[in-house]
């Protein structure tokens, strides 16, 4: 194989590595990660609500009652899929309290406190990690 075969496959190399590269970056399908699943749910979700109505639809279900402090009608709706997969937790008269910055999402039933951790591929998100 002489220089400008090797120059040729090597231009071939390059370009396909670059084309994977950016497919990587603008595809809407890059590896699944657990730690940042649990880190949005985390950052971005929070509830306050006295469950009067519950509902569900492909990936999400949708909270309806009312905020326990100033008694103001609310609806939660979370599209996440985790709480999804808690849907039949829940019932009504409960009070779920999600707080952001936290993984657990807690029901205060009656004489109960049911804390619910947020779990991904095995492994258990606790608040304190």
């Amino acid at each position: 194989m002489d220089k400008q075969q090797r120059f040729i496959i090597a231009a071939r190399v390059i370009g396909v590595a670059g084309f994977i590269v950016i497919l990587y970056f603008f595809s809407p399908f890059r590896p699944f990660k657990c730690k940042t699943y649990a880190e949005n749910f985390r950052d971005n979700y929070a509830c306050n609500i006295v469950l009067l109505k519950k509902s569900k639809g492909g990936r999400s279900i949708e909270f309806k009652g009312y905020d326990p402090i100033t008694k103001e009608n609310i609806k939660f709706i979370d599209a996440s899929a985790w709480l999804l997969e808690k849907y039949d937790l829940f019932i009504e008269g409960d009070t779920v309290v999600k707080i952001k910055g936290q993984y657990t999402t807690t029901i205060y039933r009656h004489n109960q406190t049911i804390p619910i951790y947020f779990e991904c591929g095995g492994d258990i998100f606790y608040d304190n990690d």
